[in-house]
């Protein structure tokens, strides 16, 4: 395990300082343009679940370690979410093993490959840790084996009923992340025989609990008047600004489309514009959640606090373009500007 570790840290060292150097051979190519109104990204504030769980991840507790890191992961602070997950890992916590197999599964680096580090050896660690934990009552294993059969990973195959179970003992501990899958599972029939207001129960006991994805559903369920909810933007709003601060990235692209609030709707205007790369690939970001891609249609887009674009393809295909004093770079660290600037 340690050796799977201390691998991991060496390869994402070196995937990191390759970025950097690529970065800084383009800002110095000539190509390069910069534009005398553009500025830097703001200061990442101090919010609550930051707080929350800072003082207890550095006193060594592992699920401390884990919620922390998970909290800078969604926040788009990769870097910091990094150390923590490892710091977990370094502890057998499973889930910082799964969520480091998610970071591999999509950072697509060939460095891993070189290394040995596959998302798989990571997703079988997390296995291995987790299934005894599990049978043992285990609540955290029990969300780690509920998740590994939900995506075929871990040597497991995609099994819904069996990461429903495991699942559903989870949330009847108390875990709020396993609350919301069952709330999932419930509400679209996965695994499970279609009951809404079940669903509900649960995605109801998860936001309670402060899980941002649940949060975020609620404030769908007010906004549609979905789910037994009478329909109430107000209220809806508030649950969207509750999973917001929680830095549930969907809520702050929703909070951005309703238009509510300027300052909220400003700080996105910089990703605003046609963009263009070296390479002449082109597309354009309009407000709201979608990133046009020339002759290739909409896909959801969500913009973090930090400035960071963050794009679905569909699962698993992710990228992320990071925005910095007026240039976006994807993970390779291709640079694209804005046309016009």
């Amino acid at each position: 395990m340690k050796k799977i570790i201390i691998c991991l840290i060496m390869a994402l060292l070196v995937v990191g300082s390759a970025d950097a150097q690529k970065k800084t051979r383009k800002k110095t190519s000539g190509k390069a343009r910069t534009t005398a109104t553009t500025k830097a990204s703001p200061q990442q504030p101090v919010i609550n679940g930051e707080t929350k769980w800072k003082d207890k991840a550095e006193a060594g507790d592992a699920e401390a370690q884990y919620q922390l890191a998970a909290y800078l992961d969604r926040a788009g602070r990769y870097d910091e979410a990094l150390k923590w997950f490892l710091k977990a890992a370094e502890q057998d916590f499973p889930m910082a093993f799964f969520k480091l197999g998610w970071r591999v599964r999509i950072q697509e680096s060939p460095v891993y490959e070189r290394m040995g580090i596959t998302a798989d050896s990571l997703y079988n660690k997390a296995h291995k840790l987790a299934l005894p934990l599990a049978k043992n009552g285990n609540a955290w294993g029990q969300l780690v084996m509920g998740y590994l059969y939900e995506f075929g990973a871990g040597g497991l195959a995609k099994n819904h009923e069996e990461a429903f179970k495991w699942f559903l003992k989870s949330a009847e501990q108390g875990n709020a992340e396993a609350q919301e899958r069952v709330g999932c599972y419930y509400y679209y029939g996965l695994g499970i025989a279609k009951n809404k207001e079940e669903g509900v129960k649960w995605y109801r006991k998860a936001a309670e609990q402060g899980d941002p994805d649940a949060q975020c559903v609620i404030g769908d369920f007010y906004m549609q008047g979905d789910g037994g909810f009478a329909k109430n933007e107000k209220e809806g709003l508030k649950w969207y600004r509750k999973a917001a601060a929680n830095e549930q990235q969907d809520a702050k692209v929703k909070i951005v489309k309703l238009g509510k609030n300027a300052k909220e709707n400003k700080k996105y205007d910089k990703f605003y514009g046609t963009w263009t790369s070296a390479r002449g690939t082109t597309f354009t970001i309009t407000p709201g959640p979608y990133l046009n891609l020339s002759g290739a249609g909409k896909f959801s887009g969500e913009w973090t606090s930090n400035g960071e674009l963050y794009v679905s393809f569909g699962y698993p295909d992710e990228i992320h373009l990071r925005y910095n004093k007026g240039y976006l770079y994807d993970r390779n660290g291709r640079m694209y500007w804005r046309i016009g600037d």
